[in-house]
């Protein structure tokens, strides 16, 4: 299947993307031996710069999405982008501080949102008002939408923070992964280790647990795929096996009713001409 792609963004600085980019890269190259790109939209490079430290296997692409000068190129390079990361990878996770020069269409172009938070007021306030923005985005009937990952990030515990988050009435659908727990092992950890080799055993098994979740979302995910590509690789083959007719009735069929529905509207408009429905 194509890969799997994966964005971790919010419109708030310091709530720890490039910390969770560069670990999630990491785990998935190094650990899951899976093909990845990070793709680094920060211009200060953080995330692959703490690849480059520690020696991962993931790929890196560093794309300064908001040097430009034009919205338009700054949009053509990041789905420029991720168009070439995606021909060569199994995963890709892109870092990136969401702005307004990017159009709400950009998240389509991706299978999952991750969203890192902690539980202070600022960035739950930050957090909802990025979900309300963009709910018409994530609650999509007519495209496939991308699916929400809220991440709570830097937690002293775990008590009852599923509780405090489902009651947060957020105006979208999400799935809440584990909390990343806050300690001094993953303050001083930059560009030294990454989380699930770190010694911390605290530390090392709240992400494992956390990349577990967000593995059995990607493995849903995949699954849904291959079940939509083999029903419409079964209909391919009934239409085949009927000299295409199967499928050529079903087309010519579904014009033809386009066409009678465009013919009654416009003799309606035009009474008593006859040939009203040629001027459409």
């Amino acid at each position: 299947m194509s890969s799997v792609k994966i964005l971790v963004t919010s419109q708030k600085g310091g709530v720890g993307k490039s910390t969770v980019s560069a670990n999630l890269s990491a785990y998935f190259a190094d650990f899951k031996s899976r093909r990845v790109t990070l793709i680094d939209f920060d211009h200060q490079a953080t995330a692959s710069s703490w690849l480059r430290s520690c020696g991962s296997s993931a790929s890196i692409a560093v794309c300064d999405a908001l040097g430009y000068k034009s919205a338009g190129m700054s949009v053509l390079k990041a789905k420029e982008a991720l168009r070439l990361a995606s021909a060569s990878s199994d995963v890709v996770i892109a870092d990136l501080t969401w702005v307004d020069v990017f159009p709400a269409s950009l998240f389509f172009d991706y299978d999952f949102i991750v969203i890192p938070t902690s539980l202070s007021g600022i960035e739950l306030a930050s957090a909802m008002d990025f979900f309300t923005r963009f709910s018409s985005v994530f609650n999509s009937k007519n495209l496939q939408a991308p699916r929400v990952i809220l991440m709570p990030n830097r937690l002293l515990d775990t008590n009852n923070h599923r509780e405090f988050f489902n009651n947060c009435h957020f105006p979208v659908a999400f799935s809440l992964t584990s909390p990343v727990l806050f300690s001094k092992a993953a303050q001083e950890s930059f560009g030294k280790t990454f989380f699930f080799k770190h010694t911390d055993r605290m530390l090392k098994n709240s992400f494992l647990t956390v990349c577990g979740e967000i593995e059995h979302l990607i493995a849903v995910l995949v699954a849904n795929k291959e079940k939509r590509t083999q029903t419409l690789n079964g209909v391919t083959s009934i239409a085949r096996s009927n000299n295409g007719g199967l499928l050529d009735r079903f087309v010519a069929s579904r014009h033809a009713a386009k066409d009678k529905q465009e013919a009654v509207k416009s003799a309606a408009k035009a009474p008593g001409k006859w040939y009203a429905f040629l001027q459409r």
